[in-house]
């Protein structure tokens, strides 16, 4: 398992290079193959805004999916202005048509990284900040690899009134249930796209946290993310929007 991630990490590396001389694609332009096919790797950049009362800080936000075979990497890295920097990661490997990940690691600002690690064998989930372990269910993802599992189920099922998916964080695990609140037309950094929009409400089934969690996806861009929007229960919004995106073909 060690070799094979260490060859999958540097397959990666050479993805990712490539993936950087790649021509933006255009709104309507990507080839995503039959449903639930996995979308080709990728480069995705949003320029991200983060308010709170009169606090107002910009930035910009990569978010990279990197494979080889049967395996992928996950990567979104967010800088604002100077002021903050949070860096998201999954790794793990590809199955029936869905992400399964394997490690799932968080950093934001100063604080220290922070891990989940999946053990599919034992069927346990274990953070490093946690104690005890969680169980894993069916089809789990974690916080970012849960952005590509919604366009996969949207792309099996378009339409779908609703979305449940088993999400790991870095301390426990709950099940996200997403209501589908229509379609929109969004004119964004990187131009205009017809998305069908998700949203996990502040009152939804077992949100403790009370925060709120929009996605929009485009199906002409493989049903990817292209806006992404957070707000919690003390005020502070992150909207994140699609600047410009890179497909492998």
């Amino acid at each position: 398992m060690a070799r094979h991630l260490r060859l999958i990490r540097l397959a990666n590396a050479f993805v990712a290079f490539a993936l950087a001389l790649l021509p933006p694609a255009s709104p309507a332009s990507a080839e995503c193959g039959d449903a639930g096919a996995w979308p080709p790797p990728f480069r995705l950049v949003f320029e991200a805004t983060a308010t709170r009362s009169v606090l107002w800080i910009t930035g910009e936000s990569d978010f990279v999916l990197t494979r080889d075979g049967d395996g992928y990497v996950l990567v979104s890295e967010t800088n604002a202005a100077g002021f903050y920097h949070a860096r998201q990661s999954s790794r793990g490997l590809i199955a029936a048509g869905a992400l399964v990940p394997i490690e799932y690691t968080e950093q934001r600002g100063r604080r220290p990284q922070e891990t989940a690690k999946f053990d599919w064998r034992e069927r346990r989930v274990r953070f490093s900040a946690a104690a005890e372990p969680v169980e894993t269910r069916p089809r789990m993802q974690d916080r970012l690899s849960l952005l590509l599992e919604l366009g996969r189920l949207l792309k099996l099922r378009p339409a779908a009134s609703f979305v449940e998916v088993p999400v790991a964080g870095v301390r426990h695990a709950s099940v996200y249930r997403f209501e589908r609140r229509g379609t929109e037309t969004l004119e964004l950094p990187a131009g205009r796209y017809d998305t069908v929009k998700l949203e996990r409400p502040a009152d939804a089934p077992g949100n403790d946290r009370h925060d709120r969690l929009e996605v929009w996806l485009a199906p002409a861009l493989c049903w990817l993310p292209v806006r992404v929007r957070y707000a919690d229960d003390r005020g502070m919004t992150i909207d994140q929007q699609l600047k410009a995106a890179h497909l492998a073909r």
